[in-house]
């Protein structure tokens, strides 16, 4: 409201400004040079001062027209989350999850990267579950397939989806694993010196 108020005083003024100088010329008087030179002024800086205002409006458009997010939409935008609460053409108004509402430019929205977490249905997550080590990965596997097997409905197409379980090796296992290349790697050097003599 302020700004506005601002703006359209600064418009006023300027308007009037103007309108005297025509008026005096009109008349036949000649303008002082002094008083175009401060109307210019003040005409540039009214300018320059709405050129903030234009690009959030011309974003504004274009966040309408693409539409990358909808009142009510749970948003990332200037780096704070939040649901959309309302856009306007020169902003658009957030309320992040304390309940705090913020109101972003437009041109900062639409020239930035936007994160919506609404508009995709499902969205893929990843739990970590962290086994003894001396656990059996088989077995811990088979509970774990056992427990996700009713959401495999909730699958996506072209994804891996419920179910997909990728097990990272324990530290026993490993050390094993490299005890067996090893021994391999051994045995293996052992043969080809064997057939060389």
């Amino acid at each position: 409201v302020t700004s506005a108020v601002f703006f359209a005083g600064s418009l006023r003024y300027g308007i009037l400004a103007i309108s005297a100088i025509i008026f005096i010329k009109t008349l036949g008087f000649e303008t002082p040079r002094f008083l175009t030179a401060v109307v210019t002024s003040i005409s540039l800086a009214i300018g320059l001062s709405f050129q903030a205002v234009l690009s959030n409006f011309a974003a504004g458009v274009m966040l309408l027209i693409f539409r990358p997010y909808s009142v009510g939409d749970k948003v990332k935008v200037s780096q704070r989350v939040g649901f959309v609460y309302d856009i306007s053409l020169l902003t658009t108004r957030v309320d992040t999850e304390d309940n705090i509402r913020i109101q972003v430019p437009n041109s900062q929205v639409f020239g930035g990267v936007v994160e919506n977490f609404t508009l995709n249905p499902l969205r893929r997550v990843e739990v970590w579950i962290v086994t003894a080590p001396t656990a059996d990965i088989v077995q811990t596997r088979t509970v774990l397939e056992r427990a996700i097997k009713p959401f495999a409905y909730l699958a996506i197409a072209g994804s891996t989806g419920p179910g997909a379980l990728q097990s990272s090796e324990s530290r026993i296992d490993r050390k094993e694993r490299e005890k067996k290349d090893r021994k391999e790697k051994e045995r293996k050097e052992k043969e080809k010196k064997d057939r060389k003599e």
